[in-house]
């Protein structure tokens, strides 16, 4: 009888966190704060910051946050008359979840609907942050003609993260498949839930990421993206990027312990050109933690101020 209960309890905790994530519900569009866009892959949310006409900038979030990371980013720009887009990659805020794995194709793809989808035709600023910085370097060395200035802010593809997940096989790749469901995604609500109190420029931050833990498909677009798309270098993209003369500022956390400051001195020589700022005390939350500071140091860099 032991034996049974014993058994019955360890298959209750091999399968729990999936059954977890499979029971997650889609998010209610009817709060999306932006619109919503049948592309490629599914429905993308985005929201336009900033006057009807005017210089276009273009925003791509990181691998778990959703687009709201760059909102006080996109106000300050805002009110210098720029046109800020921002959409939420598929499987975080209100776009739908991936039904593929997540790939420089997928995210390619869904960024390039969306500029064709918004009749975006000249050549844009390009901003992204975390991994979506990986995303910005993939497109601008894609469609350099069609990128006017990059901006980077902790951007991924330089140094590896605590997110890449190695390829595996047997029994070694069914132990990282529930580490990942399990016990990793219990620490990262645990983090969320100790920044509550931090202090950002984007207000419910961390309770619109702790609202996105809880639906269909974010947990495992998190983990395709961590196994497929962030490992590995950009530093042919970047050497590319230095060779169609693309303007690049990168902005980097003093404290960012995901994305090193040290990773600085290896996009210097990947890309010399490159302008690099550093923000005083700032970790990896940089783009809603310190939104005002980049995107005044994006202005400067433009000649703007």
């Amino acid at each position: 009888m032991v034996f049974w209960l014993v058994l019955i309890a360890v298959i209750l905790v091999l399968v729990a966190p999936f059954l977890w994530d499979w029971s997650r519900p889609a998010p209610d569009i009817r709060n999306a704060p932006g619109e919503l866009v049948a592309l490629g892959h599914g429905a993308t949310h985005y929201r336009w910051f900033g006057p009807s006409k005017g210089p276009v900038v273009v925003a791509v979030h990181g691998l778990t946050t959703p687009m709201q990371a760059w909102q006080s980013v996109a106000e300050a720009l805002a009110e210098e008359g720029y046109r800020v887009l921002c959409y939420d990659l598929y499987g975080r805020g209100y776009s739908d979840p991936p039904r593929e794995a997540q790939t420089k194709a997928h995210f390619l793809g869904q960024l390039t609907d969306l500029l064709a989808d918004q009749g975006i035709k000249e050549p844009f600023v390009l901003m992204g942050f975390s991994m979506g910085g990986a995303i910005a370097v993939d497109f601008a060395a894609a469609q350099p003609e069609r990128v006017a200035r990059l901006v980077l802010v902790a951007p991924a593809g330089i140094a590896e993260t605590g997110w890449d997940v190695h390829p595996q096989t047997g029994w070694r790749w069914l132990w990282e498949l529930w580490v990942s469901y399990g016990p990793k995604r219990w620490r990262f609500r645990r983090d969320l839930n100790r920044a509550k109190g931090q202090p950002s420029e984007v207000r419910g931050i961390v309770a619109t990421q702790l609202w996105q833990l809880e639906q269909a498909g974010f947990w495992a677009a998190v983990r395709s993206s961590g196994a497929v798309y962030l490992p590995g270098m950009r530093k042919e993209e970047h050497r590319k990027i230095r060779a169609e003369e693309i303007p690049t500022l990168a902005i980097w956390g003093e404290a960012d312990d995901v994305i090193p400051i040290a990773a600085m001195g290896t996009l210097a020589q990947w890309n010399p050109t490159a302008e690099h700022e550093v923000i005083a005390g700032a970790d990896h939350g940089v783009a809603y933690t310190h939104g005002r500071q980049i995107a005044a140091l994006v202005l400067a860099s433009m000649g703007a101020r």
